[in-house]
């Protein structure tokens, strides 16, 4: 997933074990019983056979299945059907092609209680979402790479308690989107290789409780980034490929709750850092195929939180590593395919937050490993295709006692080394090919 949110983690489990059952109190006048609601006891033999197709199905307290995950594997409608004689379902996961509207229809409609629906790579259209709709404790929809259109949208304005929405690579587009706008309560969208550009995007802009967008895929430039500044609850950003510049960048400003932030591919500079300085939450920064050099990253020294940082596959360089090495809270780097040599690794020698550290295929030989000694909380490293690093690094690496797991791919440490890792790290490890 993904990345999930605190709050949405904790609502669904709520969603999924439902309220708390009655109580009475004690003879004695002790502390109060639980007695479990008495409930219509589900049909055992549609239980037995959900099972026996390698359904995972969870009971509550009181004996009835409230959660049934049949998306291990694709199921046709027929050997679906026993979900209608489950009544007090409120999570359904289904997935694949042999699901259609049929096993909607006449039987998941049964569900009264349904909150939380998936049907990823179902061939569901928007007759099945219109029946859906009738179901009014339906809180979570999830509906990525499915059959269904804009007049989808329509249907679930039924849906009052909607407030996690999944679109993601469906035929949805602009045109829709004023629909979107309607869902006053949403607080998850999700938006991936829908048809959306920055006339979509300005729709949505008055959708004040948004928590999690993810706009990877679309078509959007700073004009959208614009309505997205609007969001000033937004927690998680996930862009990919969007034509967003230091000029759009701005835009991020007042987003100050965010907590993760993806600009995978946008057309960012450093100069465009500056305009995350003030975002106090956040804890993962993704920068991967953008155009940071380094001296950007001084705008990021004073975020205390900030955890996770993702370089890969930019031009940053030395230059950038002294800005590094003052990030308070650091612990996972990824310098994949960077231009940072043994000297910038110098200048993070003494970081004792990192955990996790990716420096595939920059080209790094001992010398380099000479710097990594001292990274004494480093759980994860990853070196492959470094092919000038040897046995030489050895001397280096065995000195990362916390280590867990280490890649060595295409570099030149040989079993022998391998051996003498393994030896002063118990329980490392070490992945070779």
């Amino acid at each position: 997933m993904r990345f999930l949110p605190v709050w949405l983690a904790v609502g669904l489990l709520v969603f999924s074990t439902g309220c708390p059952s009655k109580s009475t109190p004690d003879a004695g006048g002790g502390a109060a019983q639980v007695e479990p609601e008495k409930v219509e006891p589900d049909d055992a033999e549609a239980v037995a056979a959900l099972e026996e197709l390698g359904g995972r199905l969870t009971k509550d307290d009181r004996g009835v299945v409230t959660v049934a995950d049949m998306s291990a594997l694709s199921f046709s409608d027929e050997q679906l059907a026993p979900l209608g004689k489950l009544k007090h379902v409120k999570v359904l996961k289904l997935y694949g092609a042999d699901v259609h509207d049929k096993t909607i229809i006449e039987n998941v409609t049964q569900m009264k209680d349904l909150r939380d629906f998936s049907a990823a790579n179902t061939v569901i259209t928007d007759e099945a979402v219109a029946k859906l709709a009738t179901l009014p404790e339906l809180s979570v929809l999830q509906l990525r790479r499915t059959n269904i259109t804009n007049k989808s949208l329509e249907s679930m304005l039924a849906l009052p308690k909607l407030r996690y929405l999944d679109l993601r690579y469906d035929a949805v587009n602009d045109v829709g989107m004023p629909t979107v706008a309607k869902m006053k309560n949403l607080q998850v969208l999700r938006l991936e290789g829908a048809r959306i550009s920055d006339a979509g995007l300005k729709e949505l802009a008055g959708l004040s409780k948004m928590k999690f967008l993810n706009l990877r895929g679309t078509d959007i430039t700073d004009a959208g980034f614009e309505a997205i500044s609007h969001m000033t609850e937004l927690e998680t950003l996930e862009t990919n490929g969007t034509a967003m510049t230091d000029e759009g960048a701005k835009h991020l400003a007042p987003l100050a709750k965010l907590k993760k932030l993806e600009l995978y591919r946008a057309l960012i500079t450093d100069e465009g850092l500056v305009h995350l300085k003030d975002m106090a939450d956040l804890e993962h920064l993704m920068l991967r195929e953008t155009a940071i050099e380094g001296p950007g990253i001084a705008n990021l020294t004073g975020l205390k939180k900030l955890k996770s940082l993702d370089l890969s596959e930019t031009s940053f360089g030395d230059d950038g590593m002294e800005h590094i090495a003052k990030l308070p809270a650091l612990e996972s780097l990824n310098l994949w395919f960077t231009r940072v040599t043994a000297d910038g690794l110098e200048q993070i020698k003494d970081m004792k937050t990192l955990k996790k550290l990716n420096l595939d295929d920059q080209g790094l030989g001992d010398d380099a490993m000479a710097h990594l000694a001292g990274l004494e909380n480093l759980e994860e490293l990853s070196i492959n295709s470094n092919g000038d690093i040897t046995n030489e690094s050895v001397q280096y690496l065995k000195n990362l006692k916390n280590l867990k797991k280490l890649s060595i791919a295409f570099a030149q440490i040989d079993h022998k080394g391998v051996e003498e890792l393994k030896k002063a790290i118990p329980g490392l490890e070490v992945k070779e090919g």
